[in-house]
């Protein structure tokens, strides 16, 4: 039997019909260890790392910010300016690549960019 990563939640806080409860009962009834399960909300994750990122950015009592837009919390105000983006229409997006004018919200993303197939053989 395949183990199956899920996490029941989506980017938009929406929760799936196949919750962890539904998880949790295929990983006992399979045998198979649960691996890492949150404490508060059982949602299960096979790896360390994944959980502890879980509870950071779903659990921490530090996001007070409230996105206006979606269900998103965040820690700061600043930080809410930045994740707005991500509602806006892409071309409202401040930073754009030189060479296919594609569109980012952040500087940093640029070169990343750059580094891609599309952009092997352009000059720099």
């Amino acid at each position: 039997m395949h183990l199956y990563k899920y996490i029941p939640y989506s980017i938009t806080g929406k929760i799936f019909p196949a919750t962890s409860e539904n998880l949790a009962e295929v990983y006992v009834s399979s045998g198979e260890s649960k691996g890492h399960v949150c404490n508060v909300c059982q949602a299960i994750f096979q790896i360390s790392s994944s959980l502890r990122k879980h509870i950071s950015r779903q659990h921490n009592p530090n996001l007070t910010v409230q996105c206006p837009v979606c269900p998103k919390k965040l820690s700061h105000k600043a930080a809410i300016r930045k994740h707005l983006l991500s509602h806006a229409p892409r071309s409202t997006w401040p930073y754009q690549c030189p060479f296919c004018l594609k569109r980012f919200q952040a500087k940093g993303d640029l070169p990343k960019h750059f580094l891609t197939r599309i952009h092997r053989d352009d000059p720099r």
